[in-house]
């Protein structure tokens, strides 16, 4: 414990400074004062030193951070695999406004991470950042978890969520994708896509749907990939349409994630479970070239999603 007597011998020896730990423990270090007042931080003296040891001045690292936001919290939670920790301090975000966190939210519910799988809890988190999107904002991770939640939004008209009375709205939904599309998300392109070659709630035009899925193939989309395996993969009786399946779901299996999206896993481990050696060599070739002329995309971090990716 310092005493009036310590601070008044400390004050006498003006070349060595020593530093408080936990416990009463000192380090003391040849050390030179930052200076009497730091300004802005509310402090009197100063209770920070550049220390040196040896001959060597230690420079702080002034990007590192004394505290971090619930957000932050939360991903380090998340990344952890903290699911149930990482939710609590997502929600804690959400009430302070934050947008993103909102995002994430809306996954977790999807996906059943950290809490009982919800889409009802889902969509409403969804739309209130889908609600704040606005196309004329610099591109960034904000930006992109808007135009991301907007695609989900829309996802949730095209199906419907009973339990919290959401009819099917397909008209609503394909208004949504065409405003996602506009900024070139894969998942607007997809989606568009599957309504146009289904005829799913408009007239049914398969052309134009392969054009939309062909888009966001390119973007190396894995439902966009899987759904194009699948229409070759019921046309198998005409040439090579075995191989062009096959092809798909090779680019499909390499994008996807298994916590997301095990269906096309699965359905890639059975096609080539299926065909002959040679047929899957031919298609490892055809998969090879696509990808030469359509390079994928860098692999994002879970916690950026950017526009013109999908948290799928």
């Amino acid at each position: 414990m310092l005493t009036f007597k310590t601070i008044k011998a400390l004050k006498a020896v003006p070349r060595i400074a020593c530093v408080a730990l936990a416990g009463g423990v000192f380090l003391s270090a040849v050390a030179q004062p930052v200076g009497s007042e730091e300004k802005g931080l509310g402090f009197g003296q100063s209770i920070f030193f550049s220390f040196r040891q040896s001959a060597d001045k230690i420079r702080p690292d002034f990007n590192l951070k004394i505290w971090a936001t619930n957000l932050e919290k939360a991903l380090g939670a998340y990344r952890a695999g903290e699911f149930l920790k990482a939710h609590n301090l997502f929600k804690a975000a959400a009430d302070e406004g934050d947008l993103m966190a909102h995002w994430w939210l809306g996954r977790m519910y999807q996906m059943g991470q950290g809490v009982a799988l919800d889409d009802a809890q889902a969509f409403g988190h969804f739309r209130k950042a889908a609600l704040a999107f606005d196309g004329r904002e610099p591109p960034g991770p904000l930006m992109g978890a808007k135009l991301d939640s907007l695609v989900h939004v829309g996802r949730y008209y095209k199906t419907g969520i009973p339990d919290a009375n959401i009819p099917r709205q397909p008209q609503r939904a394909l208004r949504i994708f065409r405003t996602a599309a506009e900024f070139k998300h894969p998942g607007a392109q997809y989606g568009i896509g599957v309504m146009f070659y289904d005829g799913d709630g408009l007239e049914k035009r398969p052309r134009r749907g392969m054009r939309w899925l062909m888009l966001s193939a390119q973007k190396h989309f894995p439902l966009a990939l899987a759904k194009l395996g699948d229409i070759y993969w019921a046309q198998r009786d005409k040439p090579f349409s075995d191989v062009r399946a096959m092809m798909w779901y090779i680019l499909a299996q390499n994008v996807a994630r298994p916590e997301v999206n095990p269906d096309i896993i699965n359905r890639y481990n059975e096609l080539a479970s299926t065909l002959s050696p040679q047929v899957q060599e031919q298609a490892r070739q055809m998969a090879l070239n696509w990808s030469r002329r359509f390079p994928p995309p860098p692999h994002r971090q879970l916690t950026q999603p950017v526009a013109g990716t999908a948290a799928e």
